[in-house]
């Protein structure tokens, strides 16, 4: 099919985004926005993950943002795909800033590696510590590991 074709050739198949919300944003708030983010009709599948910046149970919590892999529905053109994300996102987020919402369209290869990021364990300065009171954080606030479907086979 051309659209796939097209996609490949330019390695725009799926997007990944990286939503940090602003301090007055609620979890709860935050949660609805990406569950309607990620079932809007440009989207065929997704797989997300909510994190947390603390590396401490004092600081647990501050900072909490998504990663977002997403296959794109080849009907619409990647331009569509960040207007249509910045409107989601507007009212939590400055959506002009790149740092606290970053929108990548990337190819198959780049989104298995980004998958892998998301849902194994990350290495780095302080990512470990990091990760452990992810998992808290996860658990007191009733947040998956990671939500949707694998995309790729192990």
């Amino acid at each position: 099919d051309l659209k796939e074709a097209t996609a490949v050739e330019h390695n725009n198949g799926y997007s990944f985004v990286t939503i940090n919300p602003n301090d007055t944003t609620t979890l709860t708030e935050f949660e609805e926005k990406l569950k309607k983010f990620v079932n809007r009709n440009m989207f065929i599948k997704y797989r997300y993950v909510i994190e947390q910046r603390g590396s401490t149970e004092k600081d647990m919590g501050k900072g909490f943002h998504a990663h977002v892999l997403l296959k794109r529905n080849l009907d619409y053109k990647p331009s569509k795909i960040v207007v249509n994300t910045k409107n989601t996102f507007k009212g939590i987020t400055n959506v002009d800033n790149n740092q606290v919402l970053n929108i990548q369209h990337i190819g198959e290869d780049f989104a298995k590696d980004k998958d892998d990021y998301m849902t194994g364990v990350k290495t780095g300065e302080g990512k470990d510590a990091k990760q452990a009171i992810d998992k808290i954080f996860r658990v007191k606030n009733n947040l998956e590991s990671v939500y949707g479907q694998p995309f790729f086979e192990k």
